[in-house]
């Protein structure tokens, strides 16, 4: 699933930017007055897949194997990705969805 959050000129300009190059690919992170944004995001979009059947109604838990969140700033505009996998007869396209959502 994908979601994304466009920050006005202000926003950005309040924060520390930084970026890197991991493994061929540019990443960035906003640092502020209490840490690091996107890392906090993902932790949060993680805990949020993970409990989906918490906060849809009518959807049952899942024994998730995998949830990967990754955020890019590109410009002005955040983009969230979650995967999830698992080994189930069920598809994980609510965990993905709640996942992306929450790391917005």
């Amino acid at each position: 699933a994908r979601s994304s959050v466009i920050f006005p000129p202000e926003v950005l300009s309040a924060f520390q930017l930084l970026t890197s190059q991991d493994k061929g690919r540019r990443s960035s992170e906003m640092i502020g007055p209490k840490g690091p944004i996107f890392e906090t995001a993902k932790i949060a979009g993680i805990m949020a897949a993970k409990k989906t059947s918490d906060l849809i109604p009518l959807c049952h838990p899942l024994p998730l194997d995998r949830v990967n969140i990754d955020i890019q700033l590109i410009d002005n505009r955040a983009i969230i990705e979650c995967e999830c996998r698992v080994t189930h007869k069920t598809g994980v396209e609510m965990e993905a969805l709640m996942g992306a959502s929450v790391a917005a």
